[in-house]
């Protein structure tokens, strides 16, 4: 019996919760209105971490792999014709050839569920088709981690209110990063390498976001990383600062020259406008020294300098 609906009406979040309270065996097809497609694959109400053939022909799951640098592209083509000829899943084929132990794969598998989580609990547009079967009716997985939906679902908004706060109070999408020339070379984690090989200057973190294989969320925690160990920077961007030189000089808006005449005026008054009060003090008084009132007399000088000068440009 399939299950058909549009994700305006019922969101991914109620979904899946209402799949795992009734404890449902089938397939979980979700269709973005962008044309994105993603499958999921439950047994009795938990998701098994499985990708399914999409763009190319080739596996999501060991594009994901490829992407993250586990495996080159000869070991994912020979998984592939592995898999094909002998008829066995890509996940068995993995551990039977050694080449990524079950524990390791099992973790990547759950890093590939919850990115996938991470994307889809932003869905509000889109369709959904839920196809209940029975143990026959799924792919058979030689890995399978019965994954509950339900803490994807809330580690993934726990993730999404995280980076609007990173977004918000530390680096903004549009700030561009630069490597820092000659910065100290030491071991980095896998997805802070990831994410150095694609700050060149140019790019902004959105761009460098969007083609990262890291998802959004650990993207901003390597380049959050990247930033505390030295090892990127913010661009300093010499093309804005040149532009911003070699631009004609704007005219003086009016409001930046009535407070400069404002405190031109202050100045004025005291230095010329109090000067006779001063200078009367002195005669009764004698508290200014000689020094003092020459110094008050270059004072008056320059604010008359000063005043002058803003005087020929209102004229202008």
């Amino acid at each position: 019996m399939a299950i058909r609906g549009g994700l305006a009406e019922f969101s991914i979040p109620e979904l899946l919760q209402l799949l795992a309270l009734q404890q449902k065996t089938g397939v979980l097809a979700l269709t973005h209105k962008n044309g994105l497609h993603h499958i999921l694959f439950f047994w009795r109400g938990k998701i098994l971490a499985a990708a399914d053939r999409r763009r190319n022909n080739r596996h999501e799951f060991l594009a994901y792999l490829y992407q993250n640098q586990f495996f080159t592209k000869d070991q994912v083509e020979s998984v592939e014709d592995i898999s094909r000829s002998t008829g066995q899943d890509i996940f068995t084929v993995i551990i039977a050839s050694g080449v990524m132990s079950r524990e390791r794969l099992g973790e990547e598998m759950h890093r590939y569920a919850q990115r996938m989580m991470d994307e889809l609990i932003n869905w509000l547009d889109g369709s959904y088709e839920f196809s209940s079967g029975d143990e026959k009716s799924l792919p058979v997985h030689g890995l399978a981690l019965h994954l509950n939906p339900e803490e994807l679902v809330l580690e993934s908004m726990r993730r999404a209110d995280e980076l609007a706060t990173m977004q918000e109070s530390m680096l903004g999408p549009d700030v561009l990063l630069a490597q820092v020339k000659n910065a100290p070379r030491e071991p980095l984690p896998r997805e802070c390498t990831i994410v150095l090989k694609l700050v060149d200057g140019t790019k902004s973190i959105q761009e460098i976001c969007r083609i990262s294989p890291l998802g959004d969320f650990v993207t901003y925690e390597a380049i959050t990383e990247l930033l505390g160990r030295q090892q990127i920077m913010v661009a300093d961007s010499g093309d804005t600062k040149r532009m911003v030189l070699k631009r004609p000089k704007a005219a003086m808006s009016w409001s930046a020259l009535f407070a400069i005449l404002f405190v031109a005026a202050g100045s004025a008054l005291l230095g010329i406008g109090l000067g006779p009060l001063i200078a009367e003090s002195n005669r009764h008084g004698e508290w200014m020294n000689e020094g003092t009132a020459v110094r008050r007399a270059e004072l008056q000088a320059e604010v008359a300098v000063q005043v002058e000068s803003l005087r020929r440009t209102i004229r202008q």
